[in-house]
Formats: structure tokens, C-alpha cells, sequence
């Protein structure tokens, strides 16, 4: 029996390390400060941190800037991980962060701990979400943008790639800059997918359909060149505009329908209409006639919406499931969403549920 006793605690301390090891964070805000819970709900931090610009998040760690260095925030607690005067800081992954130093273009990555585990010479990191291969900058002497192995190795060595804009480790694809200027598509082997280009090509690949415009054609095009959904823009969009055209995250975008045409509005945009649209990547229409100022882009299934003043919730198929009766509603991170109603502070949840950030304990 006491053998079953100890083998039964063993179990559960594994548990309860396991569950800590996995808990998410997020963050809340009050009164214009951010602070930081885990998937319980339960409080990380107080909100004391002035700015979420200064904020870099993933699903288990978050960096700040701190005097002294780095605060290191995991659903274990807060700590502050000391570092030299540093050039940039990013997320790569779930598990680690980087610093990089501009003078001596070396970039260190710890890791959840905030242990120092790997150096690597003569590159600049960027942000990533796989660990296998992280986007950098470098000088030859111009400057160019490449992808690394974990070892450091340049996954593209192609002289003509002026830049590699994005790399997805789960399509073996990569949007690059050839030495046209002109965007390209190749695959992991460096290998053209057509001889198609673009002007503007999305650089963030989410899903399977990109958001580009040629000289002739602008819409949705796939991996190999050819335009699968055709659309248009509204008058006044920018060059700059097309890097926030919303892609098909959760296998659906918003669209406003137009004389019967489909219009893609820029995140940086709005566009008061009674034809908001959403619809899949095979044209279905899963709900339409939708009255908004913007509609987000979908993440777990569930967008922001905007009519007039006010802000709510939608699902892919149009229904509201939280009222149009917030004055903003940030975008959902790691599940929750940041918003204020009257000058109240809440998150809401990708279900709907809405809690009161004071009331967080």
C-alpha cells in the first residue's frame, strides 16, 4: 500500500512539473500597463510594465526591457536575465530568446531558463517561430536576410537572393527577393517553383494561398504562381497597406463585396459597408451581408470586428459572440484578447467568456 502511496505522489509532482512546463501566458493590461497571466488565469505579474511595444511573446515566455537586462516572464514566475547592452531581442520559438549586438554582429540564445546556450558569430537575429531555421541579417557588405540552421549554417547560399523574406519549415517553401528586386518563390533546395514574379508577395506564409500583386493580376496566388482567388483593393491603398492584407488564418478571410466583386481591406484600412463577407480558400461564402468598419484577421476561429465606434467577436460563420460594445479590442494572443468598455479593462477569451482585468488574482 505504501509502495502505491509514493508511486501515486510521484505521479503527481511529475504532473504538476509537466503542466507547469506547458502552461501558456498572456497578457492583460490595466490603466495602460501590461502584466502577464498563465492559462489558469492566475497572475504572473502585476501590471507594471509601461509599454506592450516592448513586449515579445510566445506561448510560454515573454522578454521585456529591463535597466539591468532582460525580464525573463514564464508561467513559473518573473526573473531578470542579465545581458549587455544590446542591439535587438526576439522570441525564437516557444522555448528561447536571442540578444543581438549591432558592433560586433554576434547574436546569444538563451533559453527558458535564461541560460546562455548557444553564441553565433557574425549574424543578427530575427524573430522566429521554429527553432530549425531562424531568419537573420547580415553584411556582404551590402546587407542581405537569410535563414539559419540551429548550428548557424545559411540554409540559401544563392549570391542572386538579395533576401529571404520567409521560410516555412511546414511547406518547404520560402518568399525571396531576386537580384530584380523581383519576388520569387523556391523551395527548400533554393529551386524557382515557376517563373512566375511579383511586385509585392505576401512575406509572412500562414497557409497555402498568398496575397500578391503583379503588373496585370492581384489576389490569392499558391505556392507555384497561379491566382486562385482573384480580388481587388480600394482606392487610396498603399504599397504599405499590402503587408497587413489579412491571409486565410483558420481557412477563412473577410472580404467587403463590392458591385459583386471581392475587395481585400488592409488591416491599416477601414471600410464602413453593409457586404462584409467570409469566406473559405474554395470561394464558399460561410456568412455575408455582415455590417462593419473592419473585420480582423481569424485566429482560433474567432475575429474582431468593427462597426462605427464600437468592437466585438465573430466566428467564421458570422455569428457574434461577444456585442458590439467595446471601445477597442486587441488581437487575441495565446487565447485571450485585451479590451476596454468605458474605461474598464478585460480579457476576453476565444470563447466569448469576458473577465475584468481587476479582478484577476
Amino acid at each position: 500500500m505504501k509502495k502505491i502511496f509514493f508511486i501515486l505522489c510521484a505521479f503527481m509532482v511529475f504532473s504538476i512539473n509537466c503542466r507547469s512546463e506547458e502552461m501558456t501566458i498572456s497578457p492583460y493590461e490595466i490603466e495602460g500597463k501590461i502584466g502577464f497571466i498563465n492559462s489558469e488565469r492566475k497572475k504572473i505579474t502585476e501590471a507594471e510594465f509601461p509599454s506592450f511595444n516592448e513586449v515579445y511573446i510566445s506561448k510560454k515566455i515573454a522578454i521585456v526591457n529591463n535597466n539591468d537586462g532582460i525580464n525573463l516572464i514564464t508561467g513559473k514566475g518573473k526573473k531578470i536575465v542579465g545581458a549587455p547592452k544590446y542591439y535587438k531581442k526576439g522570441i525564437i520559438g516557444d522555448d528561447f530568446f536571442y540578444v543581438s549586438f549591432a558592433n560586433n554582429f554576434y547574436s546569444i540564445i538563451f533559453d527558458i531558463e535564461g541560460r546562455q546556450v548557444k553564441i553565433i558569430p557574425d549574424l543578427v537575429l530575427q524573430p522566429s517561430k521554429s527553432i530549425d531555421f531562424i531568419p537573420v541579417t547580415y553584411y556582404t557588405p551590402a546587407t542581405k536576410r537569410n535563414y539559419v540552421t540551429w548550428d548557424g549554417k545559411l540554409l540559401f547560399n544563392d549570391p542572386d537572393f538579395i533576401r529571404v523574406y520567409s521560410y516555412s519549415d511546414q511547406f518547404k517553401v520560402a518568399v525571396i527577393q531576386d537580384s530584380e528586386f523581383d519576388c520569387r518563390i523556391i523551395n527548400e533546395k533554393g529551386e524557382f517553383l515557376s517563373n512566375m514574379t511579383w511586385n509585392y508577395l505576401c512575406t509572412e506564409i500562414e497557409d497555402d494561398l498568398l496575397f500578391g500583386v503583379t503588373f496585370t493580376e492581384k489576389g490569392y496566388f499558391d505556392f507555384f504562381g497561379n491566382l486562385k482567388i482573384k480580388v481587388n483593393t480600394i482606392e487610396g491603398t498603399m504599397y504599405d497597406d499590402y503587408y497587413v492584407i489579412p491571409s486565410f488564418s483558420s481557412g477563412v478571410a473577410p472580404f467587403v463585396l463590392i458591385d459583386d466583386e471581392l475587395y481585400s481591406i488592409s488591416l491599416s484600412q477601414h471600410y464602413q459597408s453593409n457586404n462584409w463577407v467570409i469566406m473559405d480558400k474554395e470561394k464558399n461564402i460561410l456568412a455575408k451581408n455582415i455590417k462593419a468598419k473592419s473585420i480582423g484577421p481569424f485566429h482560433s476561429n474567432v475575429a474582431v470586428i468593427k462597426d462605427e465606434s464600437k468592437c466585438g467577436i465573430i466566428d467564421k460563420t458570422g455569428k457574434m459572440i461577444v456585442p458590439l460594445e467595446y471601445d477597442f479590442i486587441r488581437p487575441f494572443i495565446n487565447g485571450y484578447a485585451r479590451a476596454i468598455k468605458n474605461g474598464t479593462d478585460y480579457i476576453i477569451s476565444t470563447t466569448g467568456e469576458v473577465i475584468k482585468c481587476k479582478d484577476l488574482k
